[in-house]
C-alpha cells in the first residue's frame, strides 16, 4: 500500500515543518514563502491520499503519480534532513566560537566561518525551492484524478503510523527493532533488493536501480561494486551479507562518496581494516554497524562529523583499541555497543552525549590503577543516570572489588544486572534497592560466600547462579522471615512469599555449596500454590504434573517428589503421566532404584505401563549401565505385548557399545535391518562414535560409506563424531580433510564440531 509509505513520510515532514521550520526560517535566508508553499501542498496531498490508494489498484496513471509523489518526499526529507544537520552544526561551531573567545582576545567570528553558513544557507535555499517546486507540480496534477478528499468517520478504525507524536526524549526501548520492522513493513517490493554474489552486476542491470532505497548485497573476498551501483543515489540503508569468504572492504572509499543519502550502514562480519575518512560525508547515516569487523584496526576522526548517528556497533572488533577522541560530538547517539571489542577506555567527555541509552561496555580502570579508577567510578555518579536501565560489570578479581562495587552504585529503577569476575566477598549493599530488578546473573564471583535476602526482590524474574563461592541457600537467603503472629492460630508461621515474579532460576558450579535448605519446596509451594488459593483456583492434576516436570528438567528430583506427596495430600489423583514424570525425575539424578519403586507402585495401582513407562525406566537403567536389568526392561515389553520400537533398540545398541560389547551391539543392528523398526541415523551415529571411541576406524569408516546405499544424509552428530575420532588421535591433517567434506556436502557445523577441531589442532606447531 503506497499511502502506508507516503502517508508516515508526509507526517514526517508536517511534524518538521510545523516544530522546526518556523522556528528557524530565518536562518535560511529567502526561503519562507517556498516553505509555506511547501507545507500547504503537503497538507493537500493527505486529504486525497486514501483515495488515491484506492484508485491506483485499477489505475496504472493513479500509480505512477503515487511513486513520483514518493520519490519526491524521499527527496524532501533529504533536504529537510541536511537542514537539520545544518543548524545542529551552526550551533555546535558557536557554542565553540563562544568558549574561544577568551583565547582569542575577540568577540568576533571568524570570517571564514560566517562565509561557510551563508554559502551552505544558499545552497539549502535553492534545493528546498527545487523539491518545493516538484511537489507543486504533483500537487497540481491531482485535479487530473478527480480525488475525493478523506474524511475520518467514527466507525473506521485509527490509522497506524511509523510516527508517534512524542517527547522522543523521553521514550527508551528497542529502537533499532523497530525501525527494521516498521522499514520491512512499509517497503515496497521495487524499493528492496537483495543480490548475491554469483548474480551480482546482471541483477541490478536489470533493476530500477535509481528507485531502490534498499540494498542487501553478498560480497567476499576482493568483490567490488558493480559500476551501476553509483546510479543509486537514493539508497537509503545497505547492508553487506555475510559470505564464506569475509569482504575486505577495498571499494568502499569509492562507493561511499555516491552513496550520500544513505541511513543504515551495515558492514557486519566484513574483513574491512578501517572505515575510509569519506564516512564523515554521510551526514544523513542514523546507524552504523561494524559488528564481528574482526580486522578493524581503527575508527576515522570524520565519523565524528556525524551528528545525526544515533547508533554505532564495534561488538567483536576485536583489533580496535580506541574509539576517536571526538565522539562526544555525536550528540544525537543513543547506542554504543563495544562489547568484547579491544577498546581500552572511553574517551572523556561521554557525559555530554545525553541521548545515549545503551552502552553496554565502559572501562572503569585497568588493575595497574585501581585507585584512579574508584575516583573515576565516583565521578560516573552512575546512579543519577535515571534512565539506565541495564548494567554489565566486568571485574579483574581484585581485593579492592568490594570498594569499587559500592561507588558504582546505579539508580534504582535498574531491570537487569550481571556481576562478572566480582573479587569480593560480599555483594554491595545497594543491591536490595534495586525494587525493579527483572533478571540478575552473578558469574565466576567465587569469593561471595553468602548471597543477601534475593527473594525479597518483588520484580524479579530471572536469576541466575554460575560458579558462586556460596555455601548455603536457606532462608536467609529467600528472604522469608518467620515470626509468631499473635492473630493466628498456636504453631503457625507467617511467612513473607519468596521471590514473588521469579519464572526462571539457573545454579550451575556451585562447588562449594554445603546446605540446600528446602529450596525447591519454598519457592514451588508457597508462591506457586499459595498464589492459586488466592486467587480461588484449585490445582488440578495438570498444574502438578507441569510443576514436577519443570523439577525433574532443572535436575530436582526430590522437589518433585515433594510436589508428588503434595498433591496426593490434597486429594488429587496422580495418573499415568505423573508416575512417568517421576520415573523421569528419578532416572535423570541417577536413583533407578527410586525410579523403579515409582514404576512398581504403578504397575500395583492397576496403571498399564506404556511403551513410554518402559523407555524411561529403561533410560534410567542404561544412565546406571546396568546391562542385566535394561535386558529385562525389553523383554518385559516384548511379553505385554510392546514390541521395542528404534528408540529403544538405539538404547540398547549404545548401552552395549558403552560396555565394549560389540558382538551384541552388531547383534542388535541386525535386528533392527531385518524390520519392523528400521535403523535411522542416530542408530548409525551410535555406531560410528562407539567404534571411533574404540580406534575401530576401518569399521567406522564402512559404516559411514554404507550411509549412502541406505539413503540417510550425514548430518552434524555423524561428522562430528567421524572428526572426534582421528581429533582424539591429534590427527589434525584427516581431521581438516573431514571437514571440507562436510562443508562440501551441505553440512552446517556446530559448536561441537569446533571443538573436536580444536582439541585437534591443539599441539604446539598447531597453533596458528
Amino acid at each position: 500500500m503506497a499511502d502506508a509509505l507516503v502517508s508516515p513520510i508526509l507526517e514526517l515532514l508536517t511534524k518538521i515543518v510545523a516544530q522546526q521550520v518556523q522556528e528557524k526560517v530565518n536562518l535560511v535566508v529567502g526561503v519562507k514563502k517556498q516553505v509555506n508553499k511547501l507545507q500547504s501542498n503537503v497538507i493537500d496531498i493527505q486529504l486525497v491520499l486514501e483515495d488515491a490508494e484506492r484508485k491506483q489498484l485499477k489505475d496504472k496513471a493513479v500509480r505512477v503519480w503515487l511513486d513520483n509523489l514518493k520519490d519526491v518526499c524521499y527527496d524532501i526529507d533529504d533536504v529537510l534532513d541536511e537542514w537539520s544537520y545544518a543548524i545542529l552544526t551552526w550551533e555546535m561551531d558557536e557554542e565553540n566560537t563562544r568558549s574561544l573567545k577568551k583565547m582569542r582576545c575577540s568577540f568576533m567570528r571568524s570570517p571564514c566561518f560566517g562565509c561557510n553558513q551563508v554559502v551552505q544557507r544558499r545552497d539549502i535555499a535553492l534545493k528546498i525551492k527545487a523539491v518545493s517546486e516538484k511537489l507543486d507540480e504533483i500537487a497540481k496534477e491531482k485535479a487530473m484524478y478527480g480525488f475525493e478528499l478523506y474524511k475520518a468517520t467514527d466507525h473506521e478504525l485509527p490509522r497506524l503510523t511509523s510516527t508517534s507524536l512524542v517527547d522522543e526524549s523521553s521514550v527508551c526501548g528497542r529502537d533499532d527493532e523497530k525501525k527494521i520492522v516498521v522499514s520491512k513493513l512499509l517497503a515496497e517490493k521495487n524499493e528492496c533488493l537483495t543480490v548475491g554474489d554469483n548474480n551480482l552486476g546482471e541483477a541490478i542491470v536489470e533493476t530500477s536501480i535509481e528507485r531502490v532505497r534498499h540494498l542487501s548485497m553478498m560480497l567476499s573476498g576482493e568483490t567490488s561494486f558493480p559500476s551501476s551501483i553509483h546510479r543509486a543515489k537514493g539508497l537509503r540503508s545497505l547492508l553487506i551479507g555475510k559470505s564464506v569468504y569475509r569482504w575486505d572492504g577495498a571499494a568502499l572509499p569509492d562507493v561511499i562518496k555516491q552513496l550520500t543519502c544513505i541511513r543504515s550502514l551495515n558492514l557486519s562480519g566484513s574483513s574491512i581494516k578501517e572505515i575510509p575518512k569519506e564516512v564523515g560525508k554521510l551526514i544523513h547515516l542514523r546507524h552504523l554497524n561494524l559488528k564481528g569487523c574482526g580486522v578493524l584496526e581503527s575508527l576515522p576522526e570524520t565519523m565524528c562529523d556525524l551528528c545525526n548517528l544515533q547508533s554505532l556497533d564495534v561488538r567483536w572488533c576485536t583489533f580496535l583499541n580506541e574509539l576517536p577522541q571526538a565522539i562526544v560530538k555525536l550528540i544525537k547517539l543513543r547506542h554504543l555497543r563495544i562489547y568484547e571489542s579491544c577498546v581500552a577506555f572511553i574517551p572523556k567527555g561521554i557525559e555530554r552525549l545525553t541521548c545515549l541509552r545503551t552502552l553496554d561496555w565502559f572501562a572503569v580502570c585497568g588493575g595497574e590503577n585501581l585507585r584512579g579508577g574508584i575516583e573515576d567510578a565516583v565521578e560516573a555518579q552512575l546512579k543519577n543516570k535515571k534512565r539506565l536501565l541495564c548494567l554489565e560489570l566486568h571485574f579483574d578479581v581484585n581485593h579492592e572489588d568490594d570498594i569499587l562495587i559500592e561507588v558504582l552504585q546505579p539508580p534504582s529503577d535498574l531491570e537487569k544486572l550481571s556481576i562478572h569476575r566480582y573479587g569480593g566477598t560480599i555483594l554491595p549493599n545497594w543491591m536490595m534497592a534495586l525494587t525493579r530488578l527483572q533478571e540478575l546473573l552473578l558469574r565466576d564471583c567465587g569469593n561471595v560466600e553468602v548471597l543477601p535476602p534475593l527473594g525479597r526482590l518483588p520484580n524479579l524474574e530471572s536469576l541466575v547462579l554460575f560458579r558462586v563461592g556460596v555455601r548455603r541457600l536457606d532462608a536467609g537467603f529467600l528472604g522469608i522471615e518467620e515470626v509468631e503472629n499473635a492473630n493466628i492460630n498456636e504453631g503457625q508461621i507467617a511467612r513473607v512469599a519468596a521471590f514473588p515474579k521469579l519464572k526462571r532460576l539457573q545454579i550451575w558450579g556451585l562447588s562449594k555449596l554445603e546446605e540446600w535448605d528446602g529450596i525447591e519446596r519454598r519457592v514451588g509451594e508457597e508462591r506457586i500454590f499459595e498464589q492459586m488459593q488466592e486467587d480461588k483456583l484449585e490445582p488440578d492434576v495438570y498444574t502438578y504434573n507441569a510443576l514436577m516436570e519443570a523439577y525433574s528438567r532443572a535436575g530436582f528430583p526430590y522437589g518433585a517428589a515433594e510436589i508428588f506427596s503434595l498433591m496426593r495430600h490434597m486429594g488429587c489423583d496422580p495418573d499415568r503421566a505423573s508416575y512417568n514424570i517421576m520415573v523421569d525425575a528419578y532416572g535423570r539424578a541417577g536413583l533407578h532404584e527410586d525410579a523403579q519403586a515409582v514404576f512398581n507402585e504403578m504397575k500395583r495401582l492397576g496403571i498399564t505401563p506404556t511403551m513410554k513407562s518402559h523407555m524411561l525406566l529403561l533410560c534410567a537403567y542404561s544412565k546406571a549401565r546396568n546391562v542385566t536389568k535394561c535386558e529385562e526392561i525389553v523383554n518385559q515389553m516384548s511379553e505385554s505385548g510392546l514390541e521395542p520400537d528404534t528408540f529403544v533398540l538405539n538404547s540398547m545398541m549404545h548401552l552395549y557399545g558403552q560396555l565394549g560389547q560389540f558382538e551384541k551391539m552388531e547383534e542388535v543392528l541386525t535386528a533392527m535391518e531385518k524390520g519392523p523398526y528400521e535403523a535411522d541415523i542416530s542408530t548409525y551415529n551410535i555406531l560410528i562414535n562407539i567404534y571411533g571411541r574404540a580406534g575401530f576406524f576401518e569399521r567406522m569408516e564402512g559404516i559411514f560409506q554404507s550411509l549412502t546405499t541406505k539413503n540417510l544424509k550425514p548430518d552434524v552428530v555423524t561428522w562430528t563424531s567421524r572428526l572426534g575420532a582421528y581429533s582424539r588421535k591429534k590427527l589434525y591433517r584427516k581431521c581438516l580433510e573431514i571437514f571440507e567434506e562436510m562443508i562440501d556436502g551441505g553440512c552446517h557445523p556446530d559448536g561441537g564440531t569446533a571443538k573436536v577441531l580444536l582439541s585437534a589442532c591443539s599441539s604446539e606447531d598447531q597453533m596458528e
